[in-house]
């Protein structure tokens, strides 16, 4: 079998990107995907729900937005580290949310598309 025949087709890419996006949303977990620079490009119903926004509000704002500057810092500080590291990093960090303190269990893990 060649390579290309191995290769997912487009369609077939779109399918399965579909499929993990419905997944995404309808976990149970909070989860989030932010790009390079630390800005939301994904947020899930739990997330949304725990924060208590809607998607929209989230989507190109950097998730240490609205926290205490040392929480910022400290976001952006393990966003860094697990680009340059390439490996997943787990701590956990309290928050401000509604007014509560909540301390949550952060897994973050690279995610390098093509394209």
């Amino acid at each position: 079998m060649s390579k290309k025949e191995s290769e997912p087709s487009q369609g077939g890419l779109t399918a399965s990107l579909a499929g993990i996006d419905t997944v995404f949303e309808h976990a149970s977990l909070p989860m989030f995907v932010t790009d390079r620079m630390g800005r939301y490009q994904f947020v899930n119903g739990a997330y949304r729900a725990l924060l208590g926004v809607s998607g929209s509000d989230l989507v190109g704002q950097a998730h240490g937005d609205g926290q205490p500057e040392t929480v910022a810092t400290r976001l952006r500080e393990t966003d860094q580290q697990v680009l340059e590291t390439g490996t997943p990093l787990e701590f956990d960090q309290q928050l401000q949310i509604d007014g509560g303190s909540p301390t949550l269990h952060f897994s973050k893990a690279p995610i390098f598309l093509e394209g």
